[in-house]
């Protein structure tokens, strides 16, 4: 199943806040044996975040998730272009209103027009509670795919979708992954041995990556990772690139991490 990631915020763009809430949902995504296919950031601008999602779903993601922009402020706007992308109306959730007055009457605030704004929601979704803050976040099925809209804090972004968005989610499979440090072999050397290993073995990925090593030896780390393997069928995997790499580099070395 294939999912995109849609961040929000000028924040983002500006280089101010760094954009970890996207990494930790890819992360969580690929755990849960589900593939992340791209990940892109927006502003705060009703028709770049529309635009945005429109084209995930053109694309044929099934899962979107949006973070950020759902607060009170003039700038929070994901809900407002959620509802114009799938052309969903908002709908008053007098429920998530009551939830958000109780919030703030506890923090000695009153409920105020902005505040409100929060209780918007597209029609027909079905609400995330926050536990943690306000802005409560949203589950929408739409063309075959689910929207799914978090905030943008990541202390709550994390916690709702733990809390939440995992029960909602079909898991796909299990996510297997391994590392190896290689020593005397290029990079450039590797790759055609890479390429010939996704070849022949399905549904797997292997990225090298050069390293600087204390040792004086040319030194790489392999990442394999794929989610369609049970532990022994994987066990099986890696002793066979590992057999197959040192058969066609057999003056390398190669160490597990």
């Amino acid at each position: 199943m294939v999912v995109e990631i849609i961040s929000i915020g000028e924040e983002l763009l500006i280089g101010k806040v760094v954009n970890t809430n996207a990494s930790w949902i890819a992360k969580r995504m690929m755990e849960m044996g589900l593939k992340v296919r791209r990940i892109i950031t927006v502003g705060d601008d009703i028709d770049e975040i529309v635009s945005a999602i429109q084209d995930s779903i053109r694309r044929g993601a099934k899962i979107i998730v949006t973070t950020g922009g759902l607060g009170p402020t003039f700038d929070d706007k994901t809900m407002e272009a959620i509802s114009k992308a799938t052309n969903r109306p908002l709908k008053l959730e007098n429920e998530v209103l009551m939830e958000i007055e109780e919030k703030l009457r506890k923090r000695g605030r009153k409920l105020s027009e902005a505040a409100k704004k929060m209780a918007y929601v597209p029609e027909g979704s079905k609400i995330i509670h926050n536990n943690i803050g306000t802005a409560p976040g949203i589950i929408l099925d739409y063309n075959n795919a689910k929207i799914i809209a978090l905030p943008g804090v990541p202390e709550e972004m994390e916690n709702m979708f733990e809390t939440e968005v995992v029960k909602m989610i079909k898991f796909e499979g299990k996510f297997q992954e391994t590392e190896f440090l290689i020593y005397n072999v290029t990079e450039s050397e590797l790759a055609q041995t890479i390429i010939e290993l996704m070849r022949e073995i399905p549904s797997i990925y292997i990225k090298s990556h050069p390293i600087i090593s204390t040792e004086d030896k040319i030194s790489l780390k392999l990442h394999i990772y794929s989610t369609s393997y049970d532990e022994e069928s994987w066990r099986k995997i890696i002793d066979e690139i590992r057999n197959k790499i040192i058969g066609k580099h057999n003056y390398c070395e190669i160490r597990g991490i």
